[in-house]
């Protein structure tokens, strides 16, 4: 039965009821239009993200991006970064096949501290506290070069995972406690490029329950679910 509705909406300043039906039906469909709004908000803005100019310049995600070789517009996005003080760091894949080649090629490229403890944890905390020298005060983007032979590797979806939670941790303004850090947030991007790029494989390869991943025009792109890590 339908709920009890006024008859006269004068008093309002309106001259008919503005939500006429069952009053059950209309907050129902409300609800179900809220929560539709929030399942494409990540998406969505994941895409305006990839669209905009500050893509791979700013602190903000998406935090990995799965390109064919040679796409211009994140080229024409690196040669941005570099040219507002930043640095770009090239990874061959073939140095990336195995977990403990992750390890010591980060290490070596971006000068992780002699405590590294070489393992995922490490490896996150060593990408949120970068030093000045190697982020020239600005940021970083990762090119990962012939990723095609990383694609297939075990250890692929968990090493985006891991890139993501340190450049979700990069670009913080708190610690994990809450607290505020004593340095500015840091832009912090991964781009993999393919020889043979197949969007939807990439993206059906990385997809994981902590990761938002989203597809577009020549491009896959992930980045951290804030409901699982935040």
């Amino acid at each position: 039965m339908a709920g009890h509705r006024p008859s006269d909406w004068h008093v309002l300043d309106l001259d008919k009821d503005p939500t006429p039906g069952d009053p059950q039906r209309v907050r129902t469909l409300a609800k179900t239009l809220h929560d539709f709004a929030d399942d494409v908000s990540d998406p969505l803005r994941l895409v305006k993200g990839m669209a905009g100019e500050g893509r791979l310049t700013g602190t903000s995600e998406p935090w990995a991006v799965f390109v064919p070789q040679g796409e211009a517009r994140v080229h024409q996005q690196l040669s941005k970064l570099e040219d507002e003080g930043g640095r770009i760091y090239r990874f061959d894949s073939s140095d990336l096949t195995t977990e403990e080649g992750i390890y010591r090629s980060f290490a070596e490229t971006l000068k992780f501290p002699g405590c590294f403890g070489r393992n995922w944890d490490a490896l996150v905390d060593c990408l949120d506290d970068l030093c000045g020298e190697v982020t020239g005060g600005v940021g970083i983007a990762g090119v990962v070069q012939d990723a095609d032979r990383l694609l297939e590797a075990e250890h692929f979806p968990l090493f985006v995972s891991v890139l993501c939670q340190g450049a979700d941790r990069a670009y913080s303004a708190v610690d994990l406690d809450g607290f505020p850090l004593d340095r500015p947030a840091i832009a912090e991007h991964f781009v993999f490029e393919f020889r043979d790029f197949d969007r939807e494989k990439v993206a059906s390869r990385i997809e994981q329950p902590d990761l938002i991943v989203t597809t577009g025009d020549g491009f896959v792109a992930a980045t951290l679910d804030p409901d699982a890590w935040h």
